[in-house]
């Protein structure tokens, strides 16, 4: 960690803590961003310090709005000091907590602007809940969605383990556009894919279901999962 950084972390330290926020406080730079609610820090000392943002939930990668929330979550803390406030550890050995950056609380952010739901099972900030219920009144985000495309993250999981379970692919509801067909190799990707993201503007194509695609003429990647 370079001196600049140290100082920057220092002056994060001295900082009083917002209100509404205990527990022993961590502070370090996000070095990358993994979905819409989780992210890694590099604390005082070079230790790496994955978190889980407390009490919301993102839609996941291969879900609609899933890479929205994950570049909505970039622009508000990558590259950024912060200052995270640890809960509890999860079973996957992150740090759950509630993070604030340039002065705001990241969970409340990404609800505010349509970005993730409250997370039932673990929320107990009032504050949360009316901030979803503002974004969904002014369909902000995934709230634009079809009733049907918004599946809240938790359901989504259930979903997707029992498919495994079964041998089966679960169905993907597709937002318009969501399917990505490339021109020049005629296959189609979907969000999840690992070239879903690669495939070259000039050769891009876009469909509202991978049925579209296929009734385009368009074949499934192989990578695909």
């Amino acid at each position: 960690m370079g001196a600049i950084t140290r100082v920057l972390v220092l002056a994060a330290l001295l900082l009083p803590a917002p209100p509404g926020f205990g527990g022993p406080e961590i502070s370090g730079r996000v070095v990358g961003v993994i979905d819409g609610d989780s992210l890694e820090i590099i604390q005082l000392g070079d230790r790496p310090l994955r978190v889980r943002l407390a009490g919301i939930d993102a839609p996941e990668p291969d879900q609609p709005h899933g890479a929205e929330a994950k570049r909505a979550l970039s622009a508000l803390v990558n590259g950024k000091v912060v200052r995270v406030f640890p809960v509890e550890t999860d079973d996957y050995g992150r740090t759950v907590a509630r993070v604030c950056a340039d002065g705001q609380d990241v969970s409340a952010a990404m609800v505010r602007d349509g970005h993730a739901w409250v997370y039932r099972r673990y929320a107990a900030d009032a504050k949360l809940f009316s901030l979803e219920t503002e974004a969904r009144r002014a369909r902000r985000g995934l709230w634009v969605l079809r009733p049907e495309q918004r599946v809240p993250p938790w359901k989504w999981r259930q979903r997707a383990s029992f498919s495994r379970t079964l041998g089966i692919r679960a169905p993907s509801p597709s937002p318009r556009g969501v399917v990505i067909g490339n021109r020049r190799s005629g296959v189609y990707h979907w969000p999840g894919c690992p070239g879903y993201e690669s495939v070259a503007a000039k050769n891009r194509v876009t469909f509202p279901s991978r049925q579209a695609a296929e009734k385009a003429g368009y074949r499934a990647a192989r990578n695909c999962p």
